[in-house]
């Protein structure tokens, strides 16, 4: 009678051979044949999916997903940390396999937001971790593998926290975390954060800030200290998150509120600048005071709220305030990490090559999912006729830019071109409660009225 190591003996033999059906078979076998219970074996497996079928439950595959996205379908390594366990890129696919399982069977909703539907890749590199976690991970495995079952410490023994030499000072940091527990997780993640901070690396500093939130989810500090950092690479949607967050937990600051207020102030959502602002005032010095009475009172004015704006012109004694034009500056705020993909990419539009466009800054949502790429993407998509992309791209830009009356009309030709009348209809009620006083609104209000879907060449130059 055959064992679990003769059949995943045979089953490497077979994988070398290049017999990647017989290699899988072995595995299979191998697992099912391990007498150490800990994963569900086939005749387990086959029993889970009869139940699912006779009481017509939501089955979700996850073991051919995992499959999907192995090396010759086999799951290893590239999943999983050992027998039983998903490593990082596991657990993410594994949160992937229930989503799309519960879109499928629509038992929440029949339709998906789409607005707010990211890929689990785009989730994993914001989830917060950074290589110091993934390195003391990795540590943490490996000590483990050299212990029974993976080694037969009867024959010897090794101790792998006396034996491995660090490589680099991050590595040498988790190593200190992990083997010698010198200094705790929280002061490494600080002492990284604060290296990368002075040397003016704000992504990694970033990233072990952000680290700091998930472990110490009520500590406004670190949610703070990331907003600062995200807000030095120019990703104001992200630091605003993070600014509120902080708030969330105590940091009635008025840096906090004053930062948060600035940038609802860049996205033209001045109903919360005020908000922001109001509150910073409760523990701003005088100077600091006049400055957020300039920037309520530049709000109110942008409103049409003037009136609501007198008393704050009889303190300064009714001296002239300063209020710049509106305008829709979001978009010239570009994230660090899609910079130099974006900043080409609007190179080649303006040299009307559309298609390399497109191709970059597709390129660009692999390394960060980003609202202004959306936004172009969608522009792009709508000049090329292809509406049903357009409106699904600036359906995703929408909740940053939904202040930015550009974008709107924008949006509300795509809503128009996709024939989705309703949509239309709620983005143009939305640029008339972003400004009433837009020249536009009543040349849309025509179109709307007036649409006929066999013409949906509308064009995006319509009073801008």
């Amino acid at each position: 009678l055959k064992g679990a190591d003769d059949y995943y003996n045979a089953a490497k033999k077979f994988e070398q051979q290049g017999d990647i059906q017989k290699a899988k078979e072995n595995y299979t076998l191998a697992r099912d044949y391990d007498c150490i219970r800990f994963r569900a074996s086939s005749d387990i497996n086959k029993i889970i999916v009869s139940l699912a079928n006779k009481y017509q439950a939501h089955l979700v595959p996850t073991l051919d997903l995992f499959n999907a996205n192995s090396p010759n379908g086999i799951v290893g390594d590239n999943l999983m940390i050992e027998h039983l366990h998903p490593n990082i890129a596991g657990e993410f696919l594994l949160s992937e396999s229930f989503y799309k399982g519960i879109v499928q069977s629509k038992i929440i909703s029949p339709e998906v937001n789409t607005e707010t539907v990211q890929s689990y890749k785009n989730f994993k590199k914001t989830y917060g971790y950074s290589e110091l976690d993934s390195l003391i991970g990795n540590h943490r495995i490996t000590n483990l593998k050299y212990h029974w079952p993976y080694r037969d410490e009867t024959k010897e023994y090794i101790d792998y926290r006396e034996i491995y030499k660090p490589k680099g000072k991050i590595d040498s940091l988790a190593f200190i975390v992990m083997a010698q527990q010198k200094i705790s997780l929280t002061e490494a993640h600080e002492y990284l954060a604060e290296m990368y901070r002075k040397t003016g690396d704000y992504l990694n500093a970033y990233l072990e800030y952000n680290s700091l939130t998930k472990m110490n989810p009520y500590w406004s500090l670190y949610f703070r200290k990331a907003g600062d950092c995200l807000l030095k690479m120019s990703d104001l949607p992200e630091a605003l998150k993070f600014y509120e967050r902080s708030t969330e937990y105590g940091d009635e600051s008025f840096y906090a509120h004053f930062r948060a207020g600035e940038i609802c102030m860049i996205k033209n959502d001045f109903e919360n600048a005020i908000v922001h602002f109001q509150k910073a005032q409760l523990n701003a010095k005088k100077d600091e005071k006049e400055k957020t009475l300039i920037k309520i009172y530049q709000a109110l004015t942008y409103l049409n709220r003037s009136e609501d704006g007198k008393v704050i012109a009889a303190y300064f004694k009714n001296k002239s305030i300063p209020v710049p034009p509106r305008a829709n500056t979001l978009k010239d705020y570009i994230p660090l990490q899609v910079k130099n993909k974006v900043t080409e990419a609007q190179k080649l539009i303006d040299a009307k090559d559309y298609g390399k466009a497109t191709g970059l800054l597709l390129e660009s949502l692999n390394i960060k999912e980003t609202p202004v790429v959306n936004r172009i993407l969608g522009e792009l998509y709508y000049r090329n006729k292809d509406y049903e992309k357009s409106q699904q791209f600036l359906g995703k830009a929408y909740p940053e830019f939904k202040f930015d009356t550009q974008f709107l009309c924008s949006y509300f030709m795509a809503d128009l071109a996709a024939n989705k009348l309703d949509d239309a209809k709620n983005t143009l009620d939305q640029l008339k409660k972003t400004d009433p006083t837009f020249p536009g609104i009543i040349q849309y209000q025509a179109i709307l009225k007036n649409f006929n879907p066999n013409n949906r060449n509308l064009g995006m130059e319509v009073n801008r």
